[in-house]
């Protein structure tokens, strides 16, 4: 363009600054003037005319201008490409790590004994739920529930009977990798994400051999196995006294990169870099799972990593602290944990029964076995990093969504409790963060809001922008964590637990413990001498409310019209989060609670909204899995009408009376309160305390 003139024109329409418009237009147009008689004197000659500019500055001048122009405008277009990059295009690649057996005792939840710096440094960038439960406190039913979106009371998988499918049908088929990859997304997954091997496909054929290789899932999960996968299982030359055992730290000098957990980063970069170049070129999303081991025992990790905590100080619980008015059989057996180790020479047994006083390990051994868990932490910590870097390196950050939680808690020798599988904070509490790469304002922010890990299936579905039909899948269970995530709103009001102990024909002749095989079996075994429990816990915002209900054999499930065999309720209003130990001290509904009757009344009251919230979610659950939908996969019409009139009757209430305590001598009843007989909803209850 030789003339300004034209230079408005094409700034008015093409600049997006005001600037770059006001330098181009404040630019002086000189006016047209007559041609020099040399070169009229040409023309008139016949010599071609040439044009000529009156001005050879003001020409330079403006030929500088237009090019910086230009060199604005592309620079302009490269900024806002850069802001379109942090704009949602639809589907959002997903990132979900999951944890071994990992508790909440993480660096930016307020814990100074063990380092995470990774881990912290997601928690930075996304939201962490301080309030997140599993739905089973085994690897197992915790693992089929989230990827399945189903409780374990419908999915019946409580232990380690297999996978949903195996109870199920197609539809235990159907978990949250088939759905993804149904909708065009390409699906990989590593280490150990399920407990078992999958049933089916989930993973998108050409991303590479999973690791470790299929046939090798195990409970050890080929760790003893150097060709399908790191080894987890320390050396015989690793034990100086010959004792293998689950619980203990064995310090190894083979390099990290031999390692399982390691191997799973190193897998997990390979395939991350898969779906980056499938991501640029085609604009196809990826969800990829990635399963870590640790801190699961055995805790074999580097020698560096283990000088670091071997002589730390760290927090230590109170070991001879047990929970007062607790059922015997709320702990159970500790058959997960190690049977007994040797430290220092000396063979230490741990007690199978943690209810049982003056049954407590040593305090050094506490505290080395505590060591132990925070060191294999630590390591896990690093390769979450690893992870995250390479999600840096290939410019993912601003389309993934990271999720990162742990199956369910542990215990490490909190009230003399080792392992998992009770119904307690300890074990049924995880940590959750999950990021949103669009909703920065969110960031580094923490939640006490209720959330469940089954919510896992809707909330993948529902960040990656994906659509969700009204009666797609009407035996999902869950709510999407979506509005929390970008909003800080929403949340549950109560969070279930559920696990089963099975026990003698009579509470309190065999010591409960973990039952196994399927639950239309439980009563089958050892000759028909066994009966089971199955205990459902209702997390509320202030309270723990735990029902024991009889197993019914006749139903494979739980007669949700008779009375719980036993209740607990604690109050955890003052839980302090930086002590795991400080939560479920005292159950209100025992006689060691020293209620009074206004009291007792209040605490019944409680207790019973968290029943009646238990009995409906049950029917719930039952009909959105079984119920009469035009979209079922498959008729259970006999099961519906078999489980139909246990239900139309009226439920059994438990006792109204507050327990008194035998070995204690009975107190005298307070006086009949006319104040109290008309406060709120309670004043009935009130009046018959009164009355008595």
């Amino acid at each position: 363009v030789p003339y300004t003139p034209l230079a408005p024109v094409f700034v008015s329409h093409f600049a997006p600054c005001n600037a770059i418009r006001a330098l181009v237009l404040a630019t002086p147009a000189q006016p047209r003037h007559a041609i020099p008689c040399a070169a009229a004197a040409r023309h008139r000659c016949g010599a071609p005319r040439r044009a000529q500019h009156p001005n050879p500055r003001s020409h330079t001048l403006q030929r500088g201008t237009m090019r910086l122009l230009i060199a604005l405008l592309a620079t302009t277009h490269a900024f806002k490409q850069q802001r379109d990059d942090n704009k949602p295009r639809g589907k959002r690649n997903v990132l979900f790590m999951i944890a071994d057996d990992l508790r909440p005792q993480l660096g930016h939840l307020g814990h100074s004994d063990v380092d995470t710096p990774q881990i912290d440094r997601l928690a930075k960038t996304g939201v962490s739920f301080r309030r997140a439960y599993c739905q089973a406190p085994a690897c197992n039913p915790s693992r089929n529930s989230f990827l399945t979106g189903m409780y374990p009371d419908v999915s019946k998988v409580f232990y380690f009977e297999g996978v949903t499918h195996l109870t199920l049908g197609k539809r235990g088929e159907l978990d949250v990798f088939t759905h993804m990859r149904s909708h065009g997304y390409i699906t990989m997954g590593v280490g150990k994400l399920w407990h078992w091997e999958p049933i089916g496909e989930p993973f998108t054929r050409g991303t590479g051999a999973h690791f470790p290789k299929w046939g090798t899932y195990s409970q050890e999960w080929g760790c003893g196995d150097e060709d399908s996968g790191g080894r987890c299982s320390p050396r015989k030359e690793e034990v100086p006294d010959g004792d293998i055992v689950m619980g203990r730290v064995y310090p190894t000098q083979d390099p990290a990169e031999s390692l399982f957990d390691y191997r799973v980063a190193s897998d997990a970069n390979k395939k991350l870099a898969l779906g980056a170049k499938q991501w640029s070129m085609r604009r196809r999303p990826f969800f990829l799972g990635v399963g870590f081991h640790h801190p699961h025992t055995k805790w074999r990790i580097p020698v560096q990593t283990w000088s670091q905590y071997q002589d730390r100080r760290i927090a230590m619980p109170d070991i001879q602290r047990k929970t007062t008015g607790a059922p015997f059989y709320a702990f159970g057996d500790n058959n997960i944990a190690p049977t007994a180790i040797t430290i220092d020479g000396t063979r230490h047994r741990v007690p199978a029964k943690p209810y049982k006083e003056g049954k407590e390990l040593p305090e050094h051994v506490v505290r080395e076995l505590r060591r132990g868990y925070l060191a294999s932490v630590a390591f896990l910590d690093v390769q979450v990093g690893r992870v995250l870097d390479q999600v840096d390196n290939l410019h993912l950050a601003n389309d993934t969504v990271i999720i990162f939680t742990s199956d369910h808690g542990y215990g490490i020798g909190e009230r003399g409790h080792w392992g998992k599988g009770s119904l307690y904070e300890i074990d049924a509490r995880v940590p959750l963060i999950v990021r949103d790469p669009h909703h920065r304002h969110m960031w580094g922010r923490s939640t006490n809001a209720l959330v469940e890990l089954v919510d896992l299936y809707k909330s993948v579905i529902d960040l990656a922008h994906l659509p969700f039909g009204r009666h797609m899948y009407q035996w999902l269970e869950g709510r999407s964590w979506r509005s929390i995530v970008e909003t800080g709103q929403g949340g549950n009001s109560h969070a279930l637990t559920i696990v089963p102990k099975c026990h003698g024909k009579k509470y309190g002749d065999a010591p409960p413990h973990n039952c196994g095989g399927r639950s239309y079996e439980w009563h089958r075994m050892e000759g028909g001498t066994k009966a089971a429990l199955v205990g459902f816990a209702a997390r509320s915002h202030r309270y723990r409310y735990v029902a024991w209900m009889d197993h019914n054999e006749s139903l494979d499930a739980v007669d949700w019209a008779r009375a719980p065999v036993a209740e607990e309720l604690y109050d955890n209003s003052k839980m302090d989060e930086k002590d795991l130990d400080s939560s479920d001290a005292i159950n209100l509904l025992s006689a060691a609670a020293q209620l009074s009757g206004v009291e007792w009344a209040d605490v019944r009251d409680k207790a019973d909204g968290h029943l009646r919230w238990l009995r409906q979610s049950a029917r719930d659950r039952f009909f959105r899995a079984f119920g009469e939908y035009h979209t079922r996969l498959h008729d259970q019409s006999d099961t519906v009408k078999e489980f139909l009139p246990s239900h139309s009757r009226p439920a059994a209430l438990p006792p109204r009376d507050p327990p008194v305590d035998a070995g204690r001598a009975p107190r005298k009843k307070p006086r009949f309160s006319m104040r109290g007989a008309f406060e709120g909803g309670r004043a009935r209850r009130r009046q018959e305390w009164g009355r008595v």
